[in-house]
């Protein structure tokens, strides 16, 4: 008995198989593409929405939360950005609230109030009464120094401005009456009362004005 084997057969088989694993590994490849790219579209689509919450968060726009329900790590940073600005624009609503109550009493003092920058003398904030007292807007107060309300009269001038500035800050709340002007030159009499103040992290001087000049015409008749 003769066994034998047919070398065209095999090659025949041969090519066959490589074939056959050639088109696998194709079908594989593409398949791995398409599973790849689905993934990745479903995963850029959310990220595309978490960038795009941050920069409307950047200008201030809070009203738009990002609509992933996703339950995965995705999903999970969605909510708690969202949780995040909620918070954040609460506390913003409260801030403002806050800002708007000390306004309106800011503005209610009897007393014209001036915050001043210790280092140059600027004024930083005044209420309304202020600008009512010098005859001026508010945005012409914010431009105004020491040197415009020294009326330049020993003992009233600049440098006895900043002399009581010095004492505020080293000995305590200073209270003294002292000349001073409208914008336009005009003077007139007024009782001040300086105390140093932190607002913030910053140390300021806080000047509590009180016109007097009936007072002081009764004083000299």
């Amino acid at each position: 008995v003769r066994f034998g084997l047919s070398l065209t057969a095999l090659a025949s088989l041969r090519g066959n198989v490589l074939n056959q694993s050639l088109l696998i590994a194709m079908g594989e490849v593409l398949l791995s593409i398409l599973l790849l790219t689905i993934g990745g579209y479903l995963i850029t689509r959310h990220i595309k929405s978490l960038l795009s919450a941050t920069r409307r968060v950047a200008k201030g726009d809070y009203s738009n939360p990002i609509d992933v329900t996703n339950q995965d790590e995705i999903g999970m940073l969605a909510e708690s950005f969202n949780t995040m600005a909620i918070t954040v624009k609460n506390r913003i609503d409260d801030i403002a609230e806050s800002e708007s109550r000390f306004r309106t009493i800011f503005d209610a003092a009897g007393d014209a109030i001036f915050i001043f920058n210790i280092e140059n003398g600027q004024v930083i904030d005044v209420n309304q009464r202020m600008c009512e007292m010098f005859e001026c807007t508010y945005e012409q107060a914010l431009q105004l120094s020491l040197s415009d309300f020294a009326a330049d009269i020993e003992p009233y001038t600049l440098g006895d401005a900043h002399e009581k500035m010095r004492l505020a800050l080293t000995l305590g709340p200073q209270t003294f009456e002292w000349l001073t002007q409208h914008l336009d030159g005009s003077q007139f009499w007024v009782e001040v009362n300086l105390r140093q103040a932190y607002i913030g992290k910053a140390n300021r001087i806080i000047g509590l004005v009180r016109e007097i000049s009936e007072r002081k015409q009764a004083e000299e008749a």
